[in-house]
């Protein structure tokens, strides 16, 4: 009989089927992350009192484990709200427009309002890609 090895491909795949929301058997066995990709989220970086370009952020939550992703999922509206405000916040800071958004600093503020709303240790990471 030959033993079932977890190919790096199906991992992957199962950590992305996570993400979108089916079933990621063996994911957290094999000690493969579980993400929660969020929907696309428009800042306005302000320049004074006027809006001086918009950017776009993708980003998902590296979630505990497969009850965390559930917990995210149900509370999803609230956390989607918050994180909109926390990141237009951000972005009317008066240096944004020259500096860039203050990227790390939302990761963090994110994380804390992560283990606000779902309790610590919910989220393992926020991960920004755009």
């Amino acid at each position: 009989m030959r033993a079932f090895k977890l190919s790096r491909r199906s991992a992957l795949l199962g950590g992305i089927v996570a993400s979108i929301g089916g079933p990621a058997p063996l994911s957290r066995a094999v000690g493969h992350p579980i993400f929660l990709t969020l929907e696309r989220i428009n800042v306005s970086v302000a320049r004074g009192t006027e809006i001086a370009r918009h950017e776009m952020l993708l980003m998902m939550l590296e979630m505990a484990d497969l009850a965390a992703l559930a917990q995210a999922r149900a509370a999803m509206p609230r956390l989607r709200d918050a994180f909109i405000r926390l990141w237009n916040r951000i972005g009317a800071r008066p240096d944004a427009y020259k500096t860039g958004l203050d990227i790390e600093g939302g990761r963090r503020a994110m994380m804390a309002v992560c283990a606000e709303i779902l309790g610590p240790e919910r989220v393992v990471a926020v991960v920004v890609t755009g």
